[in-house]
């Protein structure tokens, strides 16, 4: 998916994100950050969040809207960080935060084992990005001269509704 939040500068700002967990009964989604990133600071500054994916078998299009937070502690950082596989958890044992400007790729990394149980290195740095939706867009290209398209929005735990354009 691709989570879109508002800058510091003020303006739109884009990136790759992984979907990793779904609760549908608190509508609620998960994707993981490194707290140190601009994507984390700009979610504390502004905590809305809009999101788009694309699912190619089933030619669906899903835009997201909602309220995000950053979680950086609690047993479902712990039960997320547990359930990561190490090439993903690499990521967040760097040294410098992301987006920081280096002179060499390996620079990214460190250089040796900083005596941490390499289990728990770099959980310091990682979060859960925790969204809260609001709104939900679906829009169904499996049949070719028919789309479909569905826009939800949802007050309370209630979801509304209606038939849209595509």
């Amino acid at each position: 998916m691709q989570a879109a939040t508002i800058g510091r500068s003020s303006a739109p700002s884009v990136r790759n994100v992984i979907l990793r967990y779904v609760y549908e009964a608190e509508h609620v989604i998960d994707f993981y950050t490194d707290v140190r990133s601009e994507k984390a600071a700009e979610i504390r500054a502004d905590p809305r969040i809009a999101l788009v994916g694309y699912d190619p078998e089933g030619m669906v299009q899903l835009r997201l809207e909602g309220v995000a937070s950053v979680l950086t502690e609690g047993t479902d950082k712990k039960r997320a960080w547990d359930a990561s596989r190490l090439r993903s958890l690499v990521l967040y044992r760097t040294p410098v935060p992301p987006g920081t400007s280096i002179d060499r790729p390996d620079d990214a990394y460190p250089a040796q084992s900083d005596g941490h149980d390499i289990n728990l290195a770099g959980y310091q740095n990682f979060c859960i990005v925790r969204v809260s939706l609001k709104t939900l867009e679906v829009l169904d290209l499996s049949v070719p001269a028919a789309h479909k398209r569905a826009r939800y929005s949802r007050t309370g735990n209630e979801w509304e509704g209606q038939w849209i354009v595509p």
